[in-house]
């Protein structure tokens, strides 16, 4: 049997409402509503079963995926993380790590993203839209945290929205300190990049046991601008000039996001990251992870690679350059030669211009193929 530690010690929470939260087992996991904090255990081990049984089901595919094209999984990479903290891999249920989707506020309205995940989304829909699916539930309140018991936690994973405009990683972490378990914890981000830490959440970092910033850069410059709408590129420059300024050792990595409107972008991230962030201020390497887009938006879903024509796929395969050289290209390769898709990502882009008044055919390389 496949083994995954999160499925025993792992629990991914995001909130739906200030009442009500949906689980699963990490960030990648298929997530369900729970109705009733009251049934979180019983909730669990169904899962655990489902795991158990049948290990090829939908809950999962996003690491099986990757597995089986030799790429590095969440479930491969946590089996390293729980050996290089000499935790035993065991079937006993005990939360080390949890994953916590934070508030879903964000000052950016990436293309791949949508209302659901990001405040700024909403922000802009409304002005043009009506549309119910636009809906949004207010998770400000939801303190489902407390009812964890977090004393024997080992990790701790902070995602959005954009989780440093949230209270909850404050509060968490101080929570954590107060019972003197913030030492033990490493601490991790999925960030933007374009909100600074304050002093507060400063003096939190230092106590924790380790802090990692995972830096969702899915492009440079124009074209980083266009994808993660309305950041500016200096405003991630900045970040992490300040990130490296800090009197202790956080370990930086780049995720990287990929659909077909960056596959052509991808060339110039590896470059840079090449030249500019190899490694942190402290000497340790900066990874760049090269993932496949999930469809959690309209956006998303019509930006992944299987949704692009046939034609337009083959013009991609035929410019790409030293991303072919990358590990990624294991699992990017096979999505675009089997695409079958119609093109609606075009329709998609000119619809974002047109609200944005910006131009994707004057930014993105993707302008090529079309």
């Amino acid at each position: 049997m496949k083994y995954c530690p999160d499925v025993w010690k792992g629990l991914y929470v995001k909130k739906i409402s200030d009442e009500q939260v949906s689980i699963g087992f990490c960030c990648i996991n298929e997530n369900v509503r729970l109705d009733n904090v009251d049934n979180l255990a019983s909730f669990v081990l169904k899962k655990q079963q489902d795991f158990v049984h049948a290990m090829d089901s939908s809950q999962c595919k996003n690491c099986w995926e990757l597995e089986n094209t030799n790429n590095q999984s969440r479930r491969t990479g946590s089996i390293q993380w729980f050996k290089n903290n000499n935790i035993e891999l065991t079937q006993t249920n005990e939360l080390l790590s949890l994953d916590w989707n934070s508030e879903n506020i964000c000052n950016l309205a990436c293309i791949s993203c949508g209302p659901v995940f990001s405040s700024k989304w909403r922000e802009e829909i409304k002005q043009y839209s009506s549309n119910e699916s636009v809906k949004y539930y207010n998770s400000q309140k939801n303190k489902f945290w407390k009812t964890l018991d977090l004393s024997k936690l080992r990790r701790i994973y902070f995602n959005g929205g954009e989780p440093l405009l949230s209270k909850d990683h404050v509060d968490i972490l101080s929570h954590l300190k107060d019972i003197n378990q913030l030492k033990h914890v490493e601490v991790c981000y999925n960030t933007n990049g374009t909100v600074l830490p304050d002093k507060k959440i400063i003096d939190l970092w230092r106590q924790s046991k380790l802090l990692r910033i995972y830096l969702s850069i899915d492009a440079i410059g124009p074209a980083f601008e266009f994808i993660r709408w309305p950041a500016q590129w200096g405003q991630v420059e900045k970040f992490i000039s300040e990130i490296n300024k800090l009197d202790f050792n956080v370990i930086l990595n780049i995720t990287c996001t990929t659909g077909i409107y960056n596959v052509l972008e991808l060339d110039d991230i590896i470059e840079w990251h090449g030249k500019h962030l190899k490694t942190n201020s402290q000497g340790d390497p900066v990874s760049l992870n090269i993932q496949p887009m999930t469809a959690i938006s309209y956006g998303s879903n019509c930006l992944k690679f299987e949704n692009t024509s046939k034609n337009t796929a083959q013009q991609i395969i035929s410019q790409c350059g030293r991303i072919k050289q990358h590990s990624s290209w294991q699992w990017i390769y096979p999505k675009l030669i089997s695409a079958q898709g119609n093109n609606d990502w075009v329709f998609y882009l000119d619809q974002l211009d047109h609200h944005r008044k910006t131009n994707w055919r004057n930014t993105l390389k993707l302008s090529t193929t079309v």
